[in-house]
């Protein structure tokens, strides 16, 4: 009972078995076995305990229980005879009514389970309320269920090592829309057909499905498991090069490249029944118009060749680097401009920045950052002065939580949380590009610093100043204790400099057997006991 109330459900499933001699219906212990199993689909287990208590007690509860059990295990008769014992005349006329769709043949079923495979350990039940996880492999029966509309299931994309085998742009009006909804879903199909218009001209394979309430999926499915991030990669790229009206949103899937030890996110299935709205999920035509059988639609879907696709991926990565080098190259030709051109000639170089590209810009665009980022590409492992760097440049943002969640989930040693708390002692002030060359330099970093010679006119010299108004994005989000604490550690630290160079002197005033000395361009006396330097 201690595991099931820690939410240690295999434990407590284990120890319910041990003991199970002991369990009792007067204490509640044996009930609490039955529901457990119940819960986690355990059927014929479950089935044997409820019949044992209801053999003793006549509790509703229970009885509706198994019912729901012999209903699960395709014994109809014996549910029915309950639900008579129950009184519950709907639900006996439904049972005797319904009939198990036999025209979806079981090639329906396994085509299904083959284009939507994500993880492998759990899917999802969708509930007027939001969707609840069922820990276990997702099997013929929830599909026969889902297609039957009797339940709506949800998949979580990832699977626990990070590959997939289909992704889905999410395409929606904005909540607050919904009063013109006919208007809202114009705008929606519009950014549908220039996605599935860019879609074309590389030559990927999409399905449109109308997502049962304020929009619409396209589903991208592949031959064989690839890695998340190049997906994600090409799919981010398609949607930058389209416009999108402020009033759609449009989602990727999966949404991270990384599980993070997590479950990841899900995504509702298609030829469902919406719980909220109750309308059907179907596939959809160029004209927005469900398709006319959509089983056979279903099995006539082909896979996106993954060869394909890791080829787009390689030319679309060098497309950005060849970029990339364009932009350094052309910054090197401005480095003996003044800081304002520079900064201005940048910001003329870099696409037209939005919220959701500008920290990236800043990291393509400023060198030290530049290389961790790549370093993190190539090796998926970065050392924590690194951490600190990236962290501190990008936290004064305020969409900077997820933007470093996304880049950190490709190291090794991502952790959430740990994440969250270097961002919170890290703090609201920018680093300033002084502070990095200094980390590089006391801690040896194998980082770069030669092209390092960025001065801007704002308050702070911060990388940030390279892509975004410092005074108006950044500075409103400084915490005013933050600057205080920075204010106090920054005093510590000229206080111990201060002693550090009176105790050099003082060893320098002793190993001086003349008064003056030259070193270099120095001019070293000794007066007095006291050390002058002059240069």
């Amino acid at each position: 009972m201690k595991a099931e109330d820690d939410f240690d459900f295999a434990k407590a499933l284990e120890y319910y078995e041990k003991a199970f001699d002991e369990l009792s219906i007067e204490d509640g212990s044996l009930q609490r076995y039955a529901n457990l199993l119940f819960e986690f689909q355990e059927y014929e287990k479950a089935k044997e305990i409820f019949e044992i208590i209801v053999q003793k007690t006549n509790h509703s509860e229970y009885l509706e229980k198994l019912a729901q059990i012999y209903e699960e295990l395709e014994l109809k008769d014996q549910a029915i005879n309950i639900y008579e014992r129950l009184g519950q005349i709907d639900r006996i006329s439904q049972l005797k009514n319904q009939k198990r769709t036999s025209q979806i043949d079981d090639i329906v079923i396994k085509k299904f389970l083959d284009l939507f495979s994500g993880r492998e350990d759990v899917f999802a039940i969708q509930m007027d309320e939001g969707y609840y996880p069922v820990r276990l492999p997702m099997k013929e029966k929830d599909v026969l269920e889902h297609l039957n509309g009797e339940k709506t299931l949800g998949l979580y994309v990832l699977r626990s090592d990070n590959n997939i085998k289909f992704a889905a742009f999410d395409i929606d009006f904005k909540k607050g829309f919904e009063n013109n909804y006919q208007s809202a879903l114009r705008l929606c199909r519009q950014s549908v057909m220039n996605i599935c218009e860019k879609l074309k001209i590389e030559n990927i394979k999409y399905h449109v499905e109308f997502s049962g309430n304020r929009g619409y999926h396209i589903w991208i499915f592949f031959d064989r498991w690839l890695q998340a991030y190049k997906v994600r990669f090409i799919l981010r790229k398609i949607v930058e090069s389209i416009s999108i009206d402020d009033q759609i949103s449009v989602e990727i899937f999966p949404k991270q490249s990384d599980t993070g030890g997590g479950l990841g996110n899900l995504i509702k299935l298609p030829l469902g029944i919406h719980r909220k709205t109750k309308n059907r999920c179907p596939f959809v035509d160029e004209n927005f118009e469900p398709v006319h059988n959509q089983y056979d639609y279903l099995l006539k879907i082909e896979p996106n060749d993954s060869d394909v696709i890791e080829k787009l991926y390689k030319e679309f990565s060098q497309e950005q680097n060849l970029d990339l080098q364009a932009t350094k190259q052309k910054q090197k030709n401005i480095d003996a401009k003044p800081s304002s051109q520079v900064k201005r000639v940048l910001r003329q170089e870099i696409k037209p920045i939005t919220r959701s590209n500008l920290l990236n810009t800043m990291i393509q665009a400023c060198y030290p950052l530049k290389q961790i980022y790549e370093k993190i590409q190539k090796l998926g492992y970065i050392n924590e002065d690194e951490e600190y760097i990236i962290i501190a440049a990008c936290v004064a943002m305020e969409n900077s939580k997820e933007f470093l969640s996304d880049l950190f989930k490709k190291t090794i040693n991502y952790s959430q949380s740990r994440l969250h708390a270097l961002m919170n002692r890290v703090g609201t002030i920018p680093i300033t590009c002084e502070e990095i060359k200094r980390i590089i330099l006391s801690k040896s970093l194998a980082l770069n610093i030669d092209q390092c010679n960025c001065k801007f006119n704002e308050v702070l010299n911060t990388p940030l100043c390279l892509v975004t108004n410092l005074d108006f994005f950044v500075l409103p989000n400084i915490d005013l204790r933050d600057i205080v604490r920075k204010i106090m550690d920054k005093t510590k630290e000229k206080a111990e400099l201060e002693n550090q160079i009176r105790t050099l002197k003082n060893l320098l005033a002793q190993k001086m057997t003349v008064d003056e000395i030259n070193i270099e361009d120095l001019i070293i006396r000794k007066k007095d006991g006291e050390i002058q330097i002059i240069i």
